[in-house]
């Protein structure tokens, strides 16, 4: 089938006869963040927490993890402007288009929330499951824009549901091939973790101990990524043996260490 989502989501006119792109990815990443910010708001209303912690901890969370994600992609488009690129114009690419990497926004976030809640008395477990509660809605958000934007792309398949690319606007270094059919890996992760949200925000509402939340999202997202990353065909920067990447080092250590953790808050509830 041909690609499910155009790479531009709606043409602005201007004046003078020209006009703006708006591009499915930012708008998908856009979206993404009103959420985290909404479920922030609900999770800790819910949680006994001031809810205006929602805006005030993103605003020290969002800035690190798009600057980190952005120093991760920054050498991509350096490369791709070539030798004497203006090194502002790079960051710009690498801050608004595709690149960026949930193996580092997702550890560097964790150490933003963790630093956040030390500084200002926020109990620690509960930002961290409201944290994972929006993360599970925000990553299949940006999956569709992943999928406009032909990053994350899959192998090539004969598959019915195969998508095929034959329009890529973005200037990335790591985008599908054109004219060929594909698994459309991004759809997998999106589907995949949405049904991870809505396990989680039942968790969430039935008062699961402080921690459960977090550690289930740690670990069934480690198991998606872990099936999910098999079909993958772009680079990666960790490298491959076997057909596996090295990534699947840190899927594997995220559901074992999820599975001992669950153990332990289990086994802690009910000695309560």
């Amino acid at each position: 089938m041909p690609q499910p989502f155009d790479p531009i989501f709606y043409v602005l006119p201007l004046a003078a006869g020209e006009a703006l792109p708006l591009y499915t990815y930012g708008v998908a990443r856009g979206l993404a963040i009103i959420a985290v910010v909404l479920v922030w708001r609900y999770g800790f209303r819910r949680r006994g927490i001031d809810p205006d912690h929602a805006y005030m901890a993103f605003l020290w969370v969002a800035p690190i993890t798009l600057l980190a994600t952005a120093m991760f992609s920054f050498g991509q488009f350096a490369a791709l402007l070539g030798e004497g690129a203006d090194p502002w114009r790079v960051f710009l690419l690498a801050i608004t288009r595709p690149g960026g990497s949930s193996l580092i926004a997702i550890p560097v976030g964790l150490l933003a929330v963790l630093q956040y809640a030390r500084l200002y008395g926020v109990p620690t477990r509960r930002f961290l499951d409201v944290a994972a509660l929006s993360a599970a809605l925000a990553l299949p958000i940006q999956r569709v824009g992943c999928s406009a934007a032909g990053c994350c792309y899959g192998g090539a398949t004969e598959v019915p549901w195969a998508v095929t690319y034959d329009l890529l606007l973005l200037a990335y270094p790591r985008v599908a091939p054109l004219g060929v059919p594909i698994h459309p890996t991004q759809l997998y992760e999106a589907a995949a973790t949405l049904a991870l949200f809505i396990t989680l925000i039942w968790m969430f509402r039935r008062n699961s101990p402080d921690g459960s939340v977090f550690w289930s999202f740690l670990g069934g997202y480690g198991a998606i990524r872990f099936a999910v990353d098999i079909l993958r065909d772009d680079p990666h920067p960790f490298g491959e043996w076997n057909g596996l990447w090295g990534a699947h080092l840190i899927y594997a250590g995220a559901v074992l260490a999820a599975f001992v953790a669950l153990r332990r808050i289990r086994r802690d509830s009910r000695s309560d």
